[in-house]
């Protein structure tokens, strides 16, 4: 599923946790689309052309709203670079929290 469970999502880090993944990242992306739009990301796409789409090394591009309100402006950038393909090019987490703590306060 494009949208990962909150229950297998890694937020922080643990004693028993060495490092956040890249597919950590690239799940909290996903999230953040969930929550500020409500929807699934790709929701409109079939699974099997997302899996195509990522063999052939892209990411295919979510759908926002024409007219974004401040919060959907800053995650539609966070979610952009959490979606990256290359998992290198990913940010930390560390960097999404910075990222989240300068969204404006809903």
């Amino acid at each position: 599923s494009p949208v990962s469970s909150p229950c297998t999502l890694h937020m922080g880090k643990t004693p028993e946790m060495q490092h956040i993944t890249p597919a950590d990242v690239f799940s909290l992306g996903c999230l953040i689309y969930f929550v500020v739009l409500g929807r699934k990301p790709l929701e409109d796409w079939e699974s099997s052309a997302v899996r195509r789409s990522m063999h052939r090394g892209f990411v295919p591009s979510l759908t926002w709203p024409e007219s974004c309100v401040p919060l959907q402006m800053e995650a539609m950038a966070l979610v952009h670079v959490c979606l990256t393909f290359d998992p290198t090019m990913r940010p930390t987490m560390e960097t999404v929290q910075e990222v989240l703590h300068r969204w404006p306060v809903c």
